[in-house]
């Protein structure tokens, strides 16, 4: 059938239902305002009209306790005022009533109930001043530029600086999802999704450019073309999170259970881009983090993430973003581009399409499986990736067993992610963590702190091991290569007395034969480098570390090899801080000479010679 003959999208009211106005429901606001009016607000007037008087007939000072009685006043009456929530001093809600041994029990029980009431105020206030606004608000720029600068800011890269984790190394399901979206549909005819996802592409490419009445009849026709492939999705089902300001009412949401209790795909939609000024990704960010509140802590699906789809509709554009909660901060990251929903005559956008919709059922089939798994999932500290389990070792850094050797089988170690480490506020690739060695014959010890970074791109693994072998470098232990995510490099972790060179070079304390040892060790290095024709490439005091040993003596080792390789072979990258005076240009070639003239630029300046 051709694209003229197909029946163009009804455009009136009749096409669906319309979707009844989102009415703002403020559930903790109301909890707030009850526990402030009507629990905390009448024990404070009981003890200041039958407490206090009592205490101070027995002589007893009760300055102590008016005064946070007073504080505790404030905060129901800034708990209690109609509209939205503020209170000036955040400190007032750590207020609590001190209780000596020696008052009368009345008195005693009363101040402890006003105190449990107190606490029970704070605890819920403090969260309703934390949250953020409802998601239709959220979407909008000057509303989440603002509250995006808070501790309560959603991870989804919007600023740049409020950064998560690459989702793909928070749970496998975002790293298939990158990978299936390379997926050849053409040869995978005898894959139901596969199938299904070529069709729905057909029809939404001839659908979705249309002109469509409302926001509802694009839902509506957009579902319709994807049934076959992504059945049962629930239209306006509506979340009311108890700790949160807000609800959230997606467009259509997809569930694992017929319960309707764990939700594996939330979808946000707009007519046409730029009709309401809302930002869809943004919304669709807020709804996530508000339907993560609705589960329950002890569920598969909470302990493993809460791992979630989050498509975007935006008029004939479809976008898949990922969603993950680490028990601390709440993730969003695209999984893929804007893809554009309209014919084309080499059917290379419907092919896309094809793919990307194939990866998001595979995902949701994923996530479905998950919900319904008695399997109790692995715990990881907040902040820090979840698929690196195991470690490949390198043969010269443990010995492997006969039997490994026969089988060609490479050592491996496994890995305990620790904690982020911190470099800078835009850096999320470094983390500390616990290399455990499983050979039989380890040269290693069986417990090795380590860092472990993710490169995306290239990595002079030849030039760091090159260095490290001398001691010029952390020892490089091995790698771990996952497809669809970045490479994991595993290397010993320098903490102590060690520290970037650039601060070292602060202290006043540093002796010349110091200086003079450690511009010696740098020499080595640059030696060693042309020796073997390779570069570093960005040879700063920042990426340099550095010991003392003692007055005479200091111990240097060279990181981040990011840049690294065959001299004229590796390149600058595209962007630099240009201020610093690079050799080359951005995108150039790394040449021989170039770590010396960089050195040659810094070493004068900040050695103060």
């Amino acid at each position: 059938m051709s694209s003229t003959s197909l029946k163009r999208p009804s455009n009136t009211s009749s096409s669906s239902p319309r979707k009844k106005p989102r009415p703002q429901y403020k559930t903790l606001k109301s909890l707030v305002e009850e526990v402030a009016a009507k629990k905390v607000d009448y024990l404070i007037q009981l003890v200041k009209k039958e407490i206090l008087p009592l205490l101070q007939r027995r002589n007893i000072d009760t300055v102590d306790a008016e005064l946070a009685i007073v504080s505790m006043g404030l905060v129901v009456s800034a708990a209690s005022a109609p509209g939205e929530k503020e209170l000036g001093e955040m400190r007032y809600l750590e207020v609590r009533i001190d209780i000596p041994d020696d008052y009368p029990d009345m008195a005693k029980l009363q101040l402890n109930d006003l105190n449990t009431q107190y606490a029970n105020l704070a605890f819920y206030f403090r969260v309703l001043l934390n949250s953020l606004p409802a998601p239709s608000e959220f979407a909008k720029t000057d509303v989440w530029a603002d509250v995006q600068r808070t501790r309560a800011a959603i991870l989804c890269m919007r600023p740049v600086e409020k950064s998560g984790v690459p989702i793909c190394t928070l749970h496998d399901v975002f790293r298939l999802f990158r990978i299936r979206l390379g997926t050849d549909l053409s040869s995978a005819t005898d894959d139901p999704i596969a199938v299904a996802s070529i069709r729905a592409a057909a029809l939404l490419c001839n659908e979705m450019g249309n002109p469509f009445d409302d926001e509802n009849a694009r839902t509506a026709k957009f579902n319709e073309c994807v049934q076959g492939l992504l059945p049962n999705f629930r239209l306006n089902h509506k979340f009311f999170p108890k700790l949160d300001r807000a609800g959230c009412e997606p467009d259509a949401t997809l569930f694992a259970d017929e319960e309707e209790i764990f939700p594996v795909c939330l979808r946000e939609d707009k007519r046409e881009a730029g009709e309401t000024g809302h930002d869809v990704y943004m919304q669709v960010a807020r709804d996530y983090s508000i339907a993560v509140k609705t589960l329950e802590k002890s569920s598969t699906c909470m302990k493993a993430g809460a791992p979630m789809f989050l498509p975007c509709l935006l008029g004939p554009h479809l976008s898949v973003q990922g969603g993950f909660y680490d028990g601390e901060d709440y993730i969003v990251e695209p999984l893929s581009a804007m893809y554009c929903m309209l014919p084309d005559v080499t059917k290379e956008r419907q092919n896309q399409l094809a793919r990307l919709l194939y990866a998001l059922a595979k995902g949701i089939e994923e996530l479905k499986e998950l919900a319904s798994s008695t399997a109790e999932p692995p715990s990881f500290p907040c902040g820090t990736p979840r698929i690196y389990s195991s470690c490949t070792l390198y043969a010269d850094t443990a010995a492997d067993t006969a039997a490994d050797t026969a089988a060609d089988k490479p050592s491996t170690g496994t890995l305990t992610f620790k904690k982020p480490l911190a470099v800078d506020l835009n850096n999320q690739t470094l983390f500390t963590a616990t290399l455990s060695t499983t050979s039989a014959r380890e040269k290693l010890p069986e417990q090795i702190p380590v860092v472990v970074k993710l490169v995306s791109g290239s990595y002079g693994e030849d030039v760091h091991r090159l260095l490290a072998k001398e001691g010029l470098a952390p020892t490089l232990h091995g790698c771990v290569r996952l497809e669809g995510a970045p490479v994991a490099y595993v290397m010993d972790h320098l903490d102590g007395d060690w520290k970037r060179l650039h601060d070292l070079l602060k202290n006043r304390d540093l002796t010349p034969l110091c200086r003079k040892a450690i511009r010696e060790s740098l020499e080595n290095v640059l030696k060693l480098l042309k020796k073997k024709g390779f570069v570093h490439g960005d040879l700063r005091s920042s990426n340099i570390m550095a010991r003392i040993v003692d007055e005479e003596k200091a111990e240097i080792k060279v990181v981040d090899f990011d840049w690294a390789g065959k001299a004229g072979q590796v390149f600058y990258p595209a962007v630099r801080n240009e201020s610093i005076g690079w050799p080359g240009r951005p995108c150039g070639p790394i040449e021989a000479e170039d770590d010396r003239e960089l050195l040659n630029s810094w070493w004068p300046r900040e050695t103060h010679v």
